[in-house]
């Protein structure tokens, strides 16, 4: 019989309905778990990216016999052995950037930048200025 509840095909409005309700609650509860792996995927690659860019320096420091760079160019330059490639840092608070700021206190600087310590006591020293917390509640220029 045409017409029958038995021959129509397709979703009633309710049954849409229901299948949205759905669809939204489990992506109102994913998408904040996703947000917080990428947080900290991003906090992990910039305290790698610190540990490279130390190491560079410490080959750097062995190979010019005890001399730190007054600034990282010869770090970056393309062809060497040292970096092939500014690296990024990414502390939530501030953008991502590849910025290196040359300073004589990292701690007095809230960028988010790289920060090299090119003058005093701590010349060769390397970290990120940024005066806020990561996800474990440690200060990011105490890396």
């Amino acid at each position: 019989m045409p017409g029958s509840a038995e021959s129509r095909r397709g979703f009633t409005l309710v049954e849409l309905m229901v299948v949205v309700a759905v669809v939204g609650t489990l992506a109102a509860i994913a998408v904040p778990r996703f947000a917080e792996t990428i947080r900290l995927a991003n906090e992990g690659a910039t305290k790698g990216n610190l540990g490279i860019l130390r190491s560079s320096l410490s080959v750097y420091y062995a190979d010019m016999d005890g001399q730190y760079p007054s600034e990282l160019t010869p770090l970056l330059t393309p062809g060497n052995k040292y970096l092939s490639q500014p690296l990024s840092a990414y502390t939530i608070i501030h953008d991502k950037t590849r910025t290196i700021d040359y300073v004589a206190d990292p701690e007095d600087s809230d960028t988010g930048h790289w920060a090299y310590v090119n003058s005093g006591s701590n010349w060769g020293k390397m970290y990120i200025a940024c005066t806020h917390s990561d996800t474990k509640g440690n200060l990011w220029s105490q890396y």
